[in-house]
């Protein structure tokens, strides 16, 4: 019979396991809910909620690093007064301050005595005890995040740190999420620009949460079992590779070469791009000089762009060129590769397929030509691969 000693604590650590699973799940389902929104005041503000409801307090804050003020700036509150959206939390001011100058979480147990408050306010004095932790991203501090409450009973220990230092590690890849399609949806000029940023969180984004997710889950549920420290951290690893693979991929959104240095410059840039993500070579050359509007640069840019996307998912190909032709009556586009050519037209059974003869960009790439009186040609051999002849006159 088992001493009641045994009993006590094993229904401890019963309940202990249970507590942290229920928090476990419950994050789940707060990091799907932010997963799905990519504008950053309202991301930011579900984080400062989740994160209250997490821990069952009363006040939250989120704030991000201000690099040229050196301070942190709150950017959303939870029961707290909107003044704080004004104030430079710098170091020391505040928890938030507290945490940007320790680099370390924060617990305190009597806010009003052991916090140098930043605005003399009733609900400010409502609070008793707070917790706050950084939020890191690629070993750099991003910002803070602070909870508290005006429960005389209700304090917080390691396991609420815890809880919040791995929500905030989430909160982290979801801010710059946010952060990325913020960018990319300002420098959005055309209806494909928005058509790829969505792409990007459909898929690249999705799949990065759930690796981050696996990862925590392992660390959870193993504790006790086999160490699967190392395969986690692997996997979290992953997750910012592929979060920085993100990064490269907003180029596609906006070649900023191509508003600053011209269109032979944006595609050599291009091909670059395409060559470090997919091991493509890629050569280009320019023939003859010429002036170009901003709108045919964009166009050809777009065409090249769009037949590069097709040798990376369709040619089989290792090179692909680009050529640019410049005279006075026309200018000229070839991409070419050195990839399978063309597939049969589709049949009946496979016609909603994707192949390299259609459903790939053709039609995209026909109406952006046309607009300017050009049009393009198309010509496959198993043996040479696959050309894209563009053509817009000048005359």
């Amino acid at each position: 019979m088992e001493h009641p000693e045994s009993l006590r604590q094993r229904d401890e650590e019963l309940a202990a396991l249970r507590s942290d699973n229920r928090r476990l799940t419950t994050l789940l389902h707060l990091v799907e809910a932010m997963s799905a929104e990519l504008d950053l005041t309202t991301l930011l503000e579900k984080m400062v909620v989740s994160a209250v409801d997490l821990l069952h307090a009363k006040q939250g804050a989120i704030g991000l690093v201000d690099e040229e003020r050196h301070a942190i700036r709150h950017r959303a509150l939870h029961n707290l007064p909107e003044a704080l959206l004004d104030i430079d939390f710098t170091e020391g001011v505040g928890i938030s301050g507290q945490v940007y100058a320790l680099k370390r979480p924060v617990i305190v147990g009597n806010y009003g005595e052991q916090v140098n408050l930043p605005i003399d306010d009733s609900d400010m004095r409502q609070i008793r005890a707070a917790v706050s932790v950084p939020i890191w991203w690629q070993d750099r501090l991003n910002g803070v995040f602070s909870i508290g409450t005006d429960d005389p009973t209700r304090t917080f220990g390691a396991q609420d740190v815890a809880a919040l230092e791995l929500f905030a590690k989430h909160a982290a890849i979801a801010i710059e999420n946010a952060r990325l399609y913020e960018h990319a949806e300002r420098l959005a000029q055309i209806d494909e620009r928005n058509r790829l940023a969505r792409e990007l969180h459909d898929s690249v984004t999705q799949s990065l949460f759930t690796i981050v997710l696996m990862t925590d889950a392992i660390r959870n549920y193993l504790k006790g079992g086999e160490d699967a420290a190392p395969t986690a951290e692997l996997l979290y690893q992953a997750a910012r590779d592929t979060l920085t693979e993100m990064r490269a991929l907003i180029y596609e959104l906006r070649p900023a070469a191509l508003e600053g240095e011209g269109l032979i410059t944006a595609l050599r840039k291009l091909g670059q791009a395409i060559q470090t993500r997919h091991q493509l070579e890629v050569k280009v050359r320019q023939y003859g000089i010429q002036r170009l509007t901003q709108e045919q640069e964009e166009a050809l840019f777009r065409v090249a762009q769009e037949a590069l996307h097709n040798v990376v998912k369709h040619a089989r190909a290792h090179r692909a060129e680009i050529e640019l032709h410049l005279s006075a009556k026309e200018i000229r586009l070839v991409v070419k590769d050195n990839g399978i050519g063309m597939e049969p037209r589709p049949t009946h059974r496979s016609r909603k397929r994707r192949t390299r003869s259609g459903g790939m960009g053709f039609s995209i790439m026909r109406e952006r030509l046309a607009g300017l009186g050009g049009d393009f040609r198309v010509r496959a051999d198993a043996s040479i691969g696959l050309q894209i002849d563009a053509c817009v006159p000048l005359s």
